[in-house]
């Protein structure tokens, strides 16, 4: 079939592709709703921490008089679809200090196909196919850019969908409302951060005849939902989604091995990332903060804390220096070791008030054994005693993991990079004596029975907040305990 010359004789086929913006700020009842229609370039649209600025001309035709305009939505294959398909760009920026979910939509546009339609009601789903081309012949393709606003500092390009049908996109309200809104991406973006968008959208060559004759209007909304304080949980597994340049944080999947329930865990990987924290200190205005406070936070781990009991996921952070001096890890057991008690009693006593925002956690040591690589350590250590502490140590699979889920059956080298590499030699949480393990200042792992720094490590309570910060070195999260 000559789709062109189709095109040529029903120019009613498909008449615009109209794009409009919403944002709504959920938890409050504020909801600013705005259809851009004929606008100029660089329309804005602020609410809230949330700034959307479409740049793109958002009115196109069949009968358009540019090249592209005019041929943007004709049936073509998915090479050609992911160049000269109709074309939208959008960004969103996070103006505010506190972390944003947001979901980026795409939907039938009723008012519009409703003005071709007079007399016709269209307030069902069957209904509407009968007038609008169905979602299963629109493909589309996603990139998005994240920059920080504050350095312009560019990540790569990320591609969201690769020529993907718009039908196959999950529905956010799944239920009788017309039209069923479908998600183009749900992510994450941090304070300073904008999120650049390059939408393609063009029918698919496989498309039917029945199309003729049909419309095609469209939406875009970007829905954005701020805490007053999100949670540190919430915004890690986040960051996960989003794929930060600096706040890389994997997904990884564990099975119990007594009773084979999966947990999961949100981990930060890598060399360099945003992930200071403080600690002890910022209840009051004029309380200062400094590096004695500071640690940084390994992620959102499925923990226990009562022995036997349920997991839940809480955050779990490090100091990120090691405390005053060196001790020697030689005893029979770590229960019994004198950094047991110079973590769990002697560093415990200096937290004072803080005291009641840790959750005690259950521990797990034993001698490693085997290949040094992050899910043999892992494995490993959950076959050992279970113990309950409140201060305790990195574990090897902590080191590991932070390597990313390429490495996770990798030997761990001194050519590794992790963010919790330090520049001295420190204990791990293993068994005490000559099979005690530490990592090295290189990155590697060894046994030993010297004398060792130590870095206090802990679970925080559930619910903990993000008050403020995007945890920089220089701009660490702030959290608030409730």
């Amino acid at each position: 079939m000559n789709y062109k010359k189709v095109f040529k004789r029903e120019t009613r086929v498909i008449a615009y592709v109209v794009l409009a913006l919403t944002l709504v700020a959920i938890g409050s009842s504020y909801a600013l709703f705005m259809q851009v229609k004929n606008n100029t370039n660089n329309q804005i649209v602020k609410a809230g921490s949330l700034e959307i600025e479409y740049s793109s001309n958002n009115d196109v035709s069949t009968s358009g008089t540019s090249v592209e305009e005019d041929t943007c939505l004709n049936p073509m294959n998915d090479s050609d679809g992911k160049t000269k398909g109709c074309h939208f760009t959008l960004s969103i920026t996070n103006t505010g200090t506190l972390p944003m979910e947001y979901d980026l939509l795409i939907y039938d546009n009723i008012e519009e196909i409703q003005k071709q339609l007079p007399g016709v009601s269209l307030n069902s789903e069957a209904e509407l196919k009968k007038h609008a081309v169905d979602h299963q012949y629109l493909k589309h393709r996603l990139t998005k850019q994240v920059t920080n606003s504050t350095t312009n500092e560019q990540g790569t390009s990320t591609t969201v969908a690769e020529a993907k049908k718009i039908s196959d996109l999950t529905i956010k309200n799944d239920d009788e409302t017309v039209p069923k809104k479908r998600i183009l991406e749900s992510s994450y973006i941090q304070p300073k951060e904008t999120i650049a968008f390059d939408l393609r959208i063009w029918i698919d060559s496989s498309a039917p005849e029945e199309i003729i004759g049909k419309y095609v209007y469209l939406k875009l909304d970007v829905s954005g939902v701020v805490y007053e304080g999100q949670t540190a949980t919430s915004m890690i597994e986040k960051l996960a989604a989003s794929k930060g340049t600096t706040n890389q944080v994997e997904k990884f999947t564990h099975t119990d091995n007594e009773e084979e329930n999966e947990q999961i865990d949100y981990r930060y990987v890598g060399k360099d990332v945003d992930n200071y924290v403080y600690f002890g200190c910022g209840d009051t205005e004029d309380e200062t903060c400094g590096e004695s406070h500071l640690y940084r936070i390994i992620g959102s781990i499925s923990s226990q804390n009562i022995l036997n009991g349920p997991y839940t996921s809480r955050v779990k952070i490090v100091k990120d220096t090691p405390i005053d001096g060196t001790i020697a890890f030689n005893e029979e057991s770590y229960e019994n070791s004198a950094l047991y008690k110079k973590l769990n009693e002697e560093y415990w006593d200096t937290l004072k008030d803080y005291q009641k925002y840790i959750s005690p956690a259950v521990s797990y040591v034993n001698t490693i054994t085997g290949e040094y690589n992050p899910n043999s350590l892992y494995s490993v250590e959950k076959s050992g005693t279970a113990i309950l502490e409140k201060i305790g140590l990195l574990t090897p699979s902590d080191y590991g993991y932070s390597l990313g889920n390429a490495n996770v059956d990798t030997t761990i080298a001194a050519t590794t990079t992790s963010w919790l590499k330090g520049d001295k030699d420190e204990w791990l949480l293993t068994m005490a004596g000559s099979d005690a393990l530490s990592l090295k200042a290189d990155g590697t792992l060894a046994k030993g029975t010297e004398s060792l720094s130590i870095r206090p490590c802990f679970f925080l309570n559930e619910n903990v907040l993000v008050k403020s910060g995007t945890g920089t070195k220089q701009d660490p999260y702030k959290l608030e305990f409730r």
